[in-house]
C-alpha cells in the first residue's frame, strides 16, 4: 500500500480519536499521531510479522496491545519492536535505558528496539522537547515454563523432627517456590516463597505421621508460567510417648470461622495419678484443628516454648537451661539461668530474658523470685523479689498442698508477662489467687486483682474495685496475658479451685474457665468484660496447669490442660500426691461471641488401663512460618 501524506489528512484525524490496528508489514497501513510534531505512525514485531498489534488511548498515555497469541518465550530474550516515528529524538524506559538498545534506519525515521519481555514501560522523547509515554501490555506473553536444575528433601535433617525436612532447589530461570501437602480433611497445607530465586532452601513442615504424605511442588516464573510435579514422602510412626491417634478426638467439625489451622501442646502420659509419669514426657508435638498429628520433636521435658522475633523458639528444660531452636531442630544458643526456671518466660525490649524463678537457699521458701537474665551469658541483670513487694503470710486457699499457714511456697508465680506498652509486668500467683501488675522501672506493684480476703494494708488499697453484675474473681489460676489491642485489658485461665475461703466448693459443683478482666487505671475498678467455660460446669473442672491465648482480639484459644476424673468420669481435685484420678485435655478455639471454632479432646481411650491419663502444662496456636 502506498505511503499517504500526513500533511493532508491532518484537518481530518483532529476529529478522530480511536484504535488502529497496525500492520506487522514494513509499509505503513494506519497513522497515529501522539503529540505532534512528535509522531509514531506504525509499530510490528520484527520476528513476528504476523502477529498484529493496536494502538489505543489512556489517561497515562497509550497502550499497546498484541490481537493475536504470542508464542512462549524465553526469559533471557528480547523481543524487537520496530517504531516508524517521525520528530523523534530518544527511547527510554524508567525500567532500563533503552536508547543503547536501540538502531536508527531509514533516515532517522524507523528506530528498531531490541526491548526485554519484561519491560513495560517506554518513553518516546521528541526533537522539540514533546514526550509520549507507552504501555506495553501483551497478553500470552509467556516464558518458556521452569525446569529443576536440583530438587532434594533431607528429611530429619538433626534427628529431631521426624515430621519435617529440608529442601534444597534451583532451576534454570528466576521462580517463586511452592509446596502444597493434601490433606486428609479437605483442606491443603500450602507454603510459597513469592521472592524470585534461582535457588533457595525451603523448610518443609506439616507432613502427617506414619503416612503417606503426597506433596505437590510448583515452580512459577515471571510471567506465571509454571512446572508441577508431585512426590510422596512416607513418614514413620511416632514415639509410644506420645498419644496414640485413637486418643485424640474431634469434639467438633472445625468451622470455617476457626483463625488457627495447628496446635502445639508438650504431653505427659500418666499412670495412675495425674503426675506420675512413667516414662519421658513435654515432647513438643504439633496437631492441625482436625486432631491430626503434623509436627514433632524428639525433645523431652519441655514445659513451653515461645516464638522469638528471629523465628526461633526459646524453651526450657527439666533442669533450668534456655535453649533457642528452630522447628527443624537446629540449635543456636544455650543459657545455662542462675537458678532453676519453673513455669514461665518472657524477652524484654533489650532481648533480655525475664522468668519465673527459685532461689529456695535464699529464705527457704521457692518460686517467688522474678530474674532478668543476660540472654548471651545468663548474668543476673535484674530481681524482682516478691517476698517483699507483697505479703508472704497472707493465708492460702483450704485445700492448698501447703495449707493455711506455711510460707514455703506461699506465691506460687507460674506466669509472667512483660506488657511492653506500658513498661510492666502481668503475674498469676496461684498460692495467692492474685493476679499482680508490677511496674518494670520502679519494681512497685501498681494493683492487685484478687479476693478481698485476708488482705492487709498497705496492700488491701492496691486491690481493685469489682464492678458489674457478673463480676467473679479467679482461683488458682494460670496464664494472665495482656490483650494485644488494650494494655489495660488481660484475661487468665481460672482454674477455679474451691472458689471461697470458707466454704469451698467441691470438685463436682465447680468449673474453670476463660476469664478476661477490663481495668480501669485510673479509678482502678475492675469489669469482667468476657468469660468462656463456665457453662460446661464441671465436665472441664480443671485443678491444675492450662492456660489461654488471644489469637487476634476476638478469637481466643484456651487449653484446658489437666480434667481430672474419678472411676465414675466425675471431677476430682488433686490438691495432694496421694490423690487419685485420671487427667485428660481439652483445647478449644472460640470467639467472642462464644462460638466454638475448634473442639479436641485427648485421653486415654484404653479401657485395660482407665487409670492412665495424659496431661499438658500448656498449648497454643502455632504457625511453621
Amino acid at each position: 500500500m502506498r505511503r499517504i501524506n500526513s500533511k493532508k489528512i491532518v484537518p481530518l484525524l483532529i476529529f478522530f480519536i480511536s484504535t488502529f490496528l497496525i500492520s506487522s508489514c514494513n509499509k505503513l497501513k494506519d497513522v497515529i499521531f501522539f503529540d505532534a510534531p512528535l509522531a509514531i505512525d506504525s509499530v510490528q514485531l520484527v520476528d513476528y510479522p504476523t502477529i498484529k498489534l493496536k494502538i489505543t488511548q489512556s489517561s497515562e498515555g497509550y497502550v499497546l496491545l498484541n490481537n493475536s497469541i504470542l508464542p512462549h518465550l524465553d526469559s533471557t530474550k528480547n523481543l524487537k519492536l520496530k517504531f516508524y516515528c517521525k520528530n523523534l529524538k530518544l527511547i527510554t524506559s524508567p525500567e532500563i535505558i533503552l536508547a543503547p538498545l536501540t538502531n536508527i534506519v531509514d533516515n532517522g525515521k524507523n528506530w528498531l528496539v531490541d526491548l526485554p519481555v519484561n519491560i513495560h514501560k517506554i518513553q518516546f522523547l521528541g526533537e522539540n522537547g514533546s514526550t509520549v509515554r507507552l504501555t506495553i501490555k501483551f497478553t500470552a506473553l509467556n516464558f518458556d515454563a521452569p525446569k529443576f536444575k536440583l530438587f532434594e528433601i533431607k528429611m530429619n535433617p538433626n534427628g529431631l523432627t521426624p515430621l519435617a525436612g529440608l529442601i534444597n532447589y534451583s532451576s534454570n530461570q528466576p521462580v517463586s517456590f511452592k509446596y502444597t501437602i493434601k490433606g486428609q480433611d479437605g483442606e491443603d497445607y500450602i507454603h510459597k516463597i513469592d521472592s524470585l530465586k534461582t535457588s533457595g532452601t525451603d523448610a518443609l513442615f506439616g507432613l502427617y505421621a506414619n503416612y503417606k504424605n503426597q506433596i505437590n511442588i510448583t515452580l512459577t516464573n515471571m510471567e506465571g508460567s509454571t512446572f508441577d510435579t508431585v512426590i510422596n514422602i512416607t513418614t514413620p510412626k511416632l514415639a509410644g510417648n506420645l498419644p496414640d491417634v485413637s486418643n485424640i478426638i474431634v469434639n467438633k467439625i472445625p468451622t470455617a470461622n476457626a483463625k488457627a489451622q495447628f496446635f502445639v501442646l508438650f504431653p505427659f502420659k500418666t499412670v495412675d495419678w495425674a503426675f506420675q509419669s512413667p516414662e519421658p514426657g513435654g515432647y513438643p508435638f504439633i496437631i492441625d484443628k482436625f486432631g491430626k498429628i503434623r509436627g514433632f520433636m524428639d525433645i523431652s521435658y519441655v514445659l513451653d516454648m515461645k516464638m522469638l522475633p528471629n523465628g526461633h523458639y526459646l524453651y526450657c528444660n527439666n533442669i533450668g537451661n534456655f535453649h533457642e531452636i528452630d522447628l527443624l531442630g537446629n540449635y543456636y544458643h544455650s543459657i545455662p539461668p542462675p537458678s532453676d526456671c519453673h513455669h514461665d518466660f518472657d524477652l524484654l525490649d533489650n532481648g533480655n530474658i525475664i522468668y519465673t524463678a527459685t532461689n529456695q537457699k535464699l529464705r527457704g521458701t521457692v518460686e517467688d523470685i522474678i530474674y532478668e537474665i543476660d540472654y548471651k551469658t545468663g548474668a543476673i541483670k535484674n530481681t524482682i523479689d516478691l517476698f517483699e513487694i507483697l505479703d508472704p503470710y497472707r493465708p492460702q486457699l483450704p485445700g492448698d498442698p501447703t495449707g493455711m499457714s506455711g510460707v514455703y511456697d506461699w506465691f506460687h508465680n507460674n506466669s509472667v508477662f512483660v506488657d511492653k506498652r506500658d513498661n510492666s509486668l502481668l503475674i498469676s500467683g496461684r498460692s495467692q489467687s492474685a493476679v499482680v501488675k508490677i511496674d518494670l522501672a520502679t519494681k512497685k506493684v501498681k494493683w492487685i486483682l484478687s479476693d478481698s480476703t485476708y488482705w492487709n494494708e498497705p496492700f488491701k488499697s492496691l486491690l481493685l474495685k469489682p464492678t458489674g453484675n457478673n463480676f467473679s474473681y479467679t482461683y488458682g489460676q494460670h496464664s494472665a496475658i495482656a490483650s494485644p489491642n488494650n494494655s489495660n485489658q488481660f484475661m487468665v485461665f481460672d482454674n477455679g479451685n474451691f472458689r471461697n475461703y470458707f466454704t469451698p466448693l467441691d470438685p463436682i459443683n465447680n468449673y474453670s474457665r476463660l476469664a478476661e478482666y477490663t481495668v480501669d487505671p485510673i479509678t482502678k475498678k475492675v469489669t469482667l468484660s468476657f468469660e468462656f467455660g463456665k457453662q460446661f460446669g464441671s465436665a472441664n473442672y480443671t485443678p491444675a496447669l492450662s492456660n489461654v491465648d488471644y489469637i487476634t482480639q476476638d478469637n481466643m484459644f484456651i487449653c484446658f490442660g489437666l480434667i481430672v476424673k474419678d472411676q465414675n468420669g466425675n471431677a476430682k481435685n488433686i490438691a495432694r500426691a496421694t490423690d487419685e484420678g485420671t487427667p485428660q485435655i481439652r483445647l478449644m478455639e472460640l470467639d467472642r461471641l462464644g462460638n466454638t471454632n475448634v473442639d479436641i479432646t485427648i485421653k486415654n481411650n484404653d479401657i485395660a488401663t482407665p487409670n492412665n491419663g495424659i496431661r499438658t502444662y500448656r498449648a497454643h496456636p502455632i504457625k511453621f512460618f
